[in-house]
């Protein structure tokens, strides 16, 4: 008989013992949240006190039972223990349960899964089982308490602005910045700034307050409703002083009480203090002011005169051009604000309206210094050159010259924190030139001349423009040597070709683009810096007016002309964007298993051994429609796909590829596409496809040919084929498996396998079930088999097996025992892309033929009596197999009733009878035969 073992748990400081009704049912302790907790105990069988020498008849099996999913078990060596599927537990919904055999439970580490703190109740069961199979199984509860504890850590986050307007401050952390457990909440929040700061001026105002927040010590410590108000999403914005964007000394930071509450036990609390340093910038803006010319003295000029040179500087310390605001000059009390561009125009007077009509020849004669000329009046004068500004005349001019003068700020930001605003265009300002004097030199400019060509391109690739204008423009080299050429282009023309350009100054003024370079003596041009990006997909041609001026830099005199050049853009086979829909599976029944006659569908599913429908999208990414800005089109799709996963067929199911395994279809029919997987494939499948192309562009514009080219595109596209779990395939257990009373039978030829035999499917427990007390199963192999206790008996399974044999493992029933019953044979296997397995059941009949074990006897072989009474014949025999063996705790269980003793007696007087006595067993018979001989059957 299994005796109760002896359990004593390794406590010492950790574990504390639950009592329940005065007994020890188990023990328990808490830890922190993502940390673990050793087990260990000391058992030994029951009958170690009393049991006779040499006595080992019981063996123990130690199980640790209702293991959750994602709970690590690490041995002495710290590998993972190896985790038996025991099917779903009793929770709502079921979740996954597993139990591990361990070999005296000594000194395992248990990891509950990260950032639970789900209480964790497991069982460790200890089976008891005696060499006759009788058993006892144990219970014992290990509770652990999991308390939380806060992942978040301190952080730094940036924020971005500009000055004189509100700043948005970003202080909370997210993931990226440590604070990754979503059961973890901000309940108190404490802002610092530096003192100088706070002195300075800055503050920190909460969206819908209408004051700032109030420092003190340096600090302000938020309300609860103000930290309501920013976890919900209120805005936290900062104001700096007027005109500063300086942020290197603002030192603000954040301290957040985080809490996290335990999810059995909500008044369980851990809470800790996180720091966050907030990082502001803040970006430099131009203040309002204004472009003025200004004496020594920084006194506003609005007239200035030659002295009879006929030049007049914009830079000397006299008059020089400046940006003023109420803070003073080119600053706005912190910081630089400079000129980065001027345009200067000659206008008609005072009022700055401009010339009308042809003015060209009033226009040539004037030259300004680093200025680029634009040809019609104006000049571009860049910073670089702004140093140097010089206007002067080559002609006596006796009445006043008027210039508009519209320039463009940047603030170079404070403290040299590399903030500089963006440059913005200012209102002009008109000056009064008075020339007393004038440059003699007559000079003439260079005469250009452009030669006839086209200007060529390719869709979606950077124009030339320049570089090809080179080898169009030429000028006279008569009057070279002292010339520089300017391009012009309007800024108009582009916009209407849709294009843009790289490598000139934009004239504000006149909305045109300029480009100024040197001309060579022998008159070449080099203006390979411009180049123009194209409307993206764009393929046809269009007509770009340019403007080319010729400026002679000692006498000021111009040379201009103006052209259009022809553009055309040869189209370009684009890519394309694919995608893959699953639409359905046919060809399976209801339970998901091949059946080409059923007429279920499992929609939006890709399932294994189906026939899948796909829908294949195959979109151009050019999408224009237009014949003048090239139009695509898709001819054919071949589809393939990668290694021997499947093929395409048709809806019936017949293949449809080429030899090659290629399949082409229109593009009409990528939304009808059918895949058949191999047998038993589940995983990825990657369709390969190749679109062919055709891309046509009508050249309207300038009347060239039209322009074709063909192409294919190359891209895949991929789905996943979900796996089904196959049914097992149970064999030999049809027929019952026969053997003798009193020996082991061996469970020969029974075996289970899978399916689906691609290796993504395996089989991870075995069980046999609804065993009897008293029976036993025992391994003559390598696999191990333990009594997990309630009639279940658990087999070793090597992880990866598609297959298992039974053919190692040995019934032994109880002594005596013949009859018959019915186990069950629980296999769980899984596919490798599902998150459970699934069981699977047969039953084994075994039948234990009856084998005769004797009888014990003790016969008197000599009696006596008196004449005319009863004599009584002490026989004394007996069965040894006597009573019944089965105890009602299996399936199905059927056993022969015990052993009957036949005693003939012979050389009976023939006038004597034979009777048994009153208490023979029921049914027992005593007969007189033929032959003058008695039988006597005895049950028992």
């Amino acid at each position: 008989m299994a005796d109760e073992p002896d359990i004593e748990p390794d406590l010492g400081d950790i574990w504390q013992p639950v009592i329940e009704g005065g007994k020890e049912t188990g023990i328990e302790t808490t830890i922190e949240e993502d940390s673990s907790v050793s087990l260990s105990f000391h058992i030994k069988s029951g009958e170690d006190g009393d049991k006779l020498p040499d006595d080992n008849s019981e063996t123990l099996t130690t199980l640790l039972t209702k293991i959750p999913e994602g709970v690590t078990l690490l041995d002495t060596n710290n590998q993972k223990v190896n985790l038996i599927y025991a099917g779903m537990d009793d929770e709502n919904p079921p979740q996954p349960q597993y139990q591990a055999s361990i070999d005296g439970l000594s000194d395992i580490k248990l990891i509950p899964p990260e950032g639970s703190t789900k209480d964790i109740t497991l069982t460790v069961s200890i089976v008891v089982t005696e060499n006759d199979g009788d058993s006892l199984t144990v219970n014992r509860d290990v509770i652990i308490h999991i308390d939380p504890k806060i992942d978040a850590t301190n952080y730094a986050l940036s924020s971005l602005g500009y000055e004189d307007q509100p700043i948005d401050i970003n202080w909370r952390p997210d993931e990226n910045s440590g604070f990754t457990d979503n059961r973890e909440e901000i309940v108190g929040i404490v802002f610092s700034m530096s003192s100088i700061a706070i002195a300075a001026g800055y503050e920190l105002t909460i969206e819908g307050e209408s004051a700032p927040l109030t420092f003190s010590g340096g600090e302000v410590v938020l309300s609860a409703a103000q930290v309501t108000a920013l976890v919900n999403g209120s805005s936290l914005t900062m104001k700096a002083p007027p005109n500063s964007d300086v942020d290197e000394d603002i030192g603000l930071s954040v301290k957040l009480t985080v809490e996290q509450k335990d999810e059995d036990d909500p008044s369980i609390i851990d809470r800790v203090d996180v720091t966050g340093d907030l990082n502001v910038r803040i970006i430099a803006t131009v203040e309002d002011g204004d472009i003025e010319v200004v004496n020594a003295a920084d006194t506003a000029l609005t007239t200035i005169s030659d002295g009879g040179t006929g030049s007049i500087s914009l830079s000397d310390s006299d008059h020089r051009l400046v940006f003023k605001t109420a803070e003073g000059i080119n600053t706005d009390g912190s910081s630089e604000e400079l000129i980065t561009e001027v345009v200067v125009s000659f206008v008609q007077n005072a009022q700055g309206d401009p010339f009308t009509g042809e003015n060209q020849a009033y226009f040539d004669q004037f030259y300004i210094k680093g200025g680029i000329n634009n040809g019609d009046g104006s000049w571009t004068v860049p910073e670089s050159s702004l140093a140097d500004l010089t206007i002067s005349t080559s002609s006596p001019i006796t009445t006043p010259v008027f210039v508009k003068i519209v320039g463009t700020v940047q603030d170079q930001g404070d403290a040299g924190e590399g903030d500089k605003s963006a440059e913005e265009e200012q209102d002009p300002i008109v000056i009064t030139l008075d020339f007393s004097g004038h440059n003699t030199n007559t000079q003439e400019a260079g005469a250009i001349t452009v030669n006839a060509g086209d200007i060529t391109g390719v869709e979606d690739k950077t124009l030339n423009l320049g570089q090809q204008l080179d080898g169009l423009i030429s000028v006279d080299p008569t009057n070279a040597p002292d010339d520089e050429l300017t391009l012009v282009i309007s800024a108009a023309s582009l916009s209407s070709a849709g294009v843009s350009v790289s490598g000139m100054e934009f004239n504000s003024v006149t909305a045109e683009y300029v480009a100024k370079v040197s001309v060579a003596a022998n008159g070449s041009v080099d203006l390979s810096g411009v180049s123009l990006s194209l409307p993206k997909h764009f393929a046809g041609d269009f007509t770009l007016p340019i403007k080319l001026v010729t400026t002679d830099q000692e006498s000021g005199d111009t040379k201009e002309i103006t052209t259009t050049v022809d553009v055309l853009i040869e189209p370009q086979v684009d890519g394309i964007k694919t995608s893959v829909t699953v639409i359905q599976t046919s060809g399976l029944d209801s339970d998901k298993q091949p059946d080409s006659g059923s007429t279920t569908v499992f929609p939006g599913e890709a399932l294994e051994d189906g026939i899948i429908k796909l829908s294949i999208t195959d979109s151009l990414l050019d999408p224009d429609t237009d014949p003048t800005r090239g139009v695509e089109s898709i001819t054919s799709v071949a589809l393939s796909v990668e290694g021997a996963v499947g093929k395409f067929v048709d809806a019936s199911g017949q293949v449809v590829e080429d030899q090659n395994g290629v399949y082409t279809v229109t593009l009409a029919q990528l939304s009808d596409i059918y895949f058949k997987p191999t047998e038993n494939y589940s995983g990825p499948v990657n369709v390969n496809v190749k679109t062919f192309i055709t891309d046509t562009a009508k050249n309207d514009d300038t009347g060239k040919p039209d322009s074709t080219v063909s192409g294919s595109v190359d891209s895949q596209v991929s789905f996943t084929i979900i796996p089904v779990n196959d049914p097992i395939t149970f064999s030999g257990n049809t027929t019952p498996i026969n053997g003798n009373e009193d020996a082991e039978i061996a469970l020969t030829g029974i075996s289970a396998s899978v399916q689906d035999t691609d290796g993504s499917e395996e089989i991870v427990s075995l069980q046999i079930t609804g065993v009897p007390d008293d029976f036993q199963l025992i391994s003559t192999g390598s696999q191990l088999v333990q009594n997990s206790g309630n009639g279940i008996w658990t087999i070793s399974v090597p992880s990866g097996s598609q297959s298992v044999s039974l053919d190692d493992i040995s019934f032994i029933p109880p002594e005596n025992f013949s009859g018959s019953l019915d186990v069950d044979l629980v296999v769980y296997a899984k596919e490798q892309a599902l998150d459970v397995p699934n069981q699977y059941e047969s039953s084994i009949t075994v039948v234990v033929n009856p084998i005769g074990d004797g009888v014990d006897t003790d016969i008197t072989t000599a009696v006596s009596g008196t004449e005319d009474e009863q004599i009584i014949l002490p026989l004394d025999i007996s069965v040894i197999d006597n009573s019944p063996t089965y105890d009602g705790t299996g399936l199905a269980v059927i056993e022969n009733g015990p052993e009957k003793v036949r005693v003939v007696l012979t050389n009976v007087p023939d006038s004597s009878t034979l009777s048994l006595p009153p208490n023979a067993p029921a049914g027992s018979t005593i007969e007189k035969q033929p032959d003058g001989s008695w039988i006597a059957n005895i049950n028992g």
